[in-house]
């Protein structure tokens, strides 16, 4: 993901699912709240 202003965010592939705290660290270093990303 990356954001206008520069920032990029690296997602991991899984196999199964995104532990619910590395969810949570993706989408704060890139500024989303959980609505915003659940609106994608």
């Amino acid at each position: 993901m990356r954001h206008p202003d520069g920032r990029q965010t690296y997602v991991p592939v899984h196999t199964g699912d995104v532990p619910e705290g590395t969810l949570r660290s993706i989408l704060k270093q890139a500024g989303l709240t959980m609505t915003q990303f659940k609106n994608l």
